[in-house]
């Protein structure tokens, strides 16, 4: 086509491989493509500093991983595990990622590139890894289909509950009307804002009515599908500055186009004066303000929204310049914040209100806490036949448990063994052994055979 017409715009490259190649046809036809991807690639062609006539419909993606670190931020999440699908698409997301919780100073403890093709043992696999790990709070960022899985085997292995925090970018946010979200519940998501109109209203039940006649039905609308809505339009306004009304664009010519011909392509007479309109094009599109900046859209905000049953609810937002705020308003607020106290409740997963700390004891392993019954402690202390202590240390133990994650804790009373000496010296020979125990109450005396460690961790939480 490209050869036998003289072509004026490109639209549609959704891929990074495929807009590469059609960014270099049109650099070559000088006509602009205006491309649906989220990221620019691995190739400096996928930005319009580097290849003039390459326009980007979509916000940059760097603007969903500073979202994403400022949420983490609020939350006071410094450990966090990334699981995201093994694709260019998913590894750019994944380098910028890594780049904006190094500058915030937020550790991935653990990262994990699936594949596409992952069949759910696999999933389950990666899934036992993590429970074996201290870290709580994971990052999703996969297609729908891979998503939706590994959501389902989460919550079949008891990692939806009360002590988990799960986010999830729009990859998965955008296509949530298309399966059953109940395996979701709890998970915290993030997505562009589409502020609502009489225009959007009006389109989307238009959409609905013909997606009801239509065999096979057509896919719910998504941010994408606006997206493309409004680069249309932006073209077509484009157009129309510089052309009478129903004039005809189409001048061709006969032939073939094989990769050898591509320096044969024919020139657009019109490409230069459609791309300069096209960027001073403004308007209010279905999915909000239409304005580009140095050849991408400016994003005007991101949702903060919690899936709850078979739905969710929008509890905050993010904006460039604001950081978080509760409404997308800007009146009152000038600086940035990533402050999560202004945000709307949050049902977490395990259907608790409580916000989930970064860390906790792995599901697979318990933290036993031994308390000495015959040193000086015992006189505060009582012993049930249950072996269950009751008094102060005992007491200290819990009240310490409900500032953390830990909920797998065994306390439990520990004969101590018999003083050697007459200075209470423990005896290291008696068959009580103290590494039996992850932690102990009581007057406990250091030797070269234990192996006794302080009360920290590298969470940067203690008990004393």
């Amino acid at each position: 086509m490209l050869k036998n017409e003289e072509v004026h715009g490109v639209l549609g490259p959704q891929r990074s491989k495929e807009a590469t190649f059609v960014a270099e046809l049109g650099a070559r036809a000088q006509a602009p493509v205006i491309s649906f991807t989220w990221s620019k690639g691995s190739s400096r062609a996928l930005s319009h500093s580097n290849s003039t006539y390459f326009v980007r419909t979509t916000p940059d993606d760097i603007y969903r991983v500073k979202s994403l670190a400022a949420i983490c931020q609020g939350f006071d999440w410094q450990e966090v595990i990334v699981l995201y699908e093994d694709t260019e698409y998913g590894n750019i997301f994944f380098s910028k990622l890594y780049k904006a919780f190094q500058e915030v100073h937020i550790h991935l403890s653990y990262i994990s590139a699936i594949s596409t093709s992952a069949e759910d043992v696999d999933l389950t696999k990666e899934l036992n890894k993590t429970m074996e790990m201290y870290t709580k709070v994971f990052l999703v960022h996969m297609n729908i289909s891979l998503g939706h899985r590994l959501f389902v085997l989460a919550r079949n292995a008891g990692m939806m509950s009360e002590g988990y925090a799960w986010l999830m970018t729009d990859s998965l946010s955008n296509f949530l009307t298309s399966v059953d979200t109940s395996p979701m519940e709890g998970v915290l998501g993030l997505r562009p804002h589409v502020p609502q109109s009489k225009n959007l209203e009006n389109f989307t039940a238009k959409w609905k009515r013909k997606a009801f006649f239509r065999k096979p039905a057509i896919m719910e609308l998504n941010m994408y599908g606006l997206w493309a809505y409004d680069a249309v339009w932006a073209l077509a306004l484009a157009i129309e500055r510089i052309l009478p009304l129903n004039s005809d664009l189409r001048k061709s010519r006969q032939g073939e186009l094989n990769i050898s011909d591509i320096s044969n392509l024919r020139v657009s007479q019109l490409g230069r004066r459609i791309l300069t309109e096209l960027l001073r094009t403004k308007f209010t599109g279905l999915s909000g303000e239409f304005h580009l900046v140095d050849g991408q859209l400016l994003p005007s905000a991101f949702e903060i929204f919690n899936v709850i049953g078979t739905g969710d609810q929008t509890v905050g937002y993010w904006t460039p310049d604001r950081g978080i705020s509760k409404n997308v308003s800007s009146i009152g607020e000038s600086t940035y914040s990533t402050s999560t106290k202004e945000l709307r409740a949050i049902m977490w997963s395990g259907d608790t209100l409580v916000t989930p700390k970064a860390w906790g004891i792995p599901a697979t392993r318990t933290l036993r806490v031994g308390v000495f019954l015959n040193l000086s402690i015992a006189k505060d202390h009582e012993s049930n036949p249950t072996n269950q202590p009751k008094g102060s240390p005992s007491e200290a133990v819990n009240e310490s448990q409900k500032n953390t994650n830990i909920s797998n804790t065994n306390v439990g009373a520990v004969p101590s063994p018999e003083p050697s000496t007459d200075q209470g010296e423990a005896n290291e020979s008696e068959p009580t052994k103290i590494d039996v125990i992850s932690s102990g109450l009581g007057e406990i005396q250091l030797s070269e055979s234990r192996n006794v460690e302080t009360p920290a961790a590298a969470t940067g939480k203690h008990i004393v």
